[in-house]
């Protein structure tokens, strides 16, 4: 039985830029199939967006047969954590998770095994509420001091030794998976 990853971006941060570009390449590696999705042209208003973004998600999932694979990973970024976290729980199949740069709104969503990553100088989640949040529902969760919503310091060296690091907690996560 194959392995799925669905790669949920954010809303300004794409599947090709590098937290979710060295996710989706590390499954692969790994022998899971991927699908990137695309929200396409969303509203303005939170409210309509939200609901457009998971029409389309419903459209991009249904032709995939979800139960006819092993290990379900979503993998997502900022927006992209409240979208997954509400499509699983529409799916209702154990789905895990990879969240990157969490939002406020992301948080009662958060559900079933994963692991999270965040800065201390994303401006848009309120990193106490996470870790108390991550601590009830025991989802692993990475903190990086000074980091930005794009888990960069501003100081390239710096910004790829927190890459590695993200890249290798998240290799360790999926073997685990793997090896199951």
């Amino acid at each position: 039985m194959r392995n799925l990853a669905v790669i949920f971006p954010g809303k300004n941060y794409n599947a090709d830029k590098p937290l979710l570009y060295y996710a989706r390449n590390m499954l692969e590696e790994n022998g899971f199939e991927t699908v990137n999705i695309d929200y396409g042209e969303l509203p303005d208003e939170k409210m309509a967006a939200f609901h457009t973004a998971m029409e389309r998600i419903r459209e991009q999932l249904n032709g995939i047969s979800l139960e006819d694979h092993g290990n379900i990973v979503f993998v997502s970024k900022s927006m992209g954590t409240v979208l997954a976290g509400a499509a699983a729980k529409e799916l209702k199949l154990p789905v895990k998770h990879i969240y990157f740069t969490p939002v406020d709104s992301s948080l009662p969503f958060m559900t079933g095994e994963g692991i999270a990553f965040s800065g201390t100088r994303d401006p848009h989640i309120d990193i106490e509420s996470l870790k108390a949040e991550c601590k009830r529902k025991n989802i692993s969760l990475y903190v990086f001091e000074g980091a930005d919503h794009s888990l960069e310091v501003g100081r390239a060296q710096d910004d790829i030794e927190i890459q590695a690091k993200i890249a290798a907690e998240c290799e360790s996560f999926v073997s685990r998976l793997s090896a199951v």
